[in-house]
Order: C-alpha cells, then structure tokens, then sequence
C-alpha cells in the first residue's frame, strides 16, 4: 500500500510539450486547432470568391495568437507556435514580443 500513488499525480506533468500542466497543453493545442481551422477557412473562402468578412478573421486572429502568446510564457520547450505568425501579426499591427517589451521597459525606467 505505500508504493500505491494516485493517478491524478500522473496528469500533472506532461513531459515532452513543455508545459507543467496538461490542462495547459490541451489549452494550447486547441487554440493551435483554432488557428489552422481560421487559415483554412480564410484560404478557402478567399479562393471561391466568397471572402470571409475581414474585421471578423483579424478578430479572431489576434484573440488565436494572444492565447498562443500568453500561455508560451509559461512553456519551457520549444517550438513556440506564435513566433510562426510574426509576419502576419505584424501586418495585422498586433505583433507582441517579450524581449522587445522587457527591452523597452528597461529603457523607460533608464529615463525616469
């Protein structure tokens, strides 16, 4: 009975995607499902002349890539999945990168 462990110990870690939790990987792994799922409605709508409705895709996007951001910040391995949209979220004007944050924030308390 004393080597008996409780098997929600073992949900606690999962190993090889970085995160401490895996209810942070499911997070993770449904906003990824997400963002594929808009890609490829945007793709698709685009190329049967049916586009989907910009305001809404950029919406979408940006809240997709925030998730994939925020929840990164707790990852401790690699791939972080939000650096791959970089170009597309800079276009979009909602590009964040924390070592430009911390780098600027340095600088405004430099000139304080």
């Amino acid at each position: 009975m004393c080597c008996r462990r409780n098997f929600s110990e073992y949900n606690l870690m999962s190993v090889y995607s970085g995160f401490v939790t895996r209810s942070l990987e499911t997070t993770y792994n449904k906003a990824l499902y997400n963002l594929l799922f808009l890609l490829q409605t945007k793709i698709y709508r685009n190329a049967t002349e049916h586009p989907l409705d910009e305001v809404l895709f950029t919406k979408y996007l940006k809240r997709l890539y925030q998730t994939l951001f925020e929840l990164e910040k707790s990852k401790h391995m690699a791939p972080k999945y939000s650096y791959a949209l970089k170009d597309l979220a800079t276009q979009y004007g909602f590009f964040e990168d924390e070592e430009l944050s911390l780098i600027h924030i340095c600088r405004c308390r430099r000139a304080i």
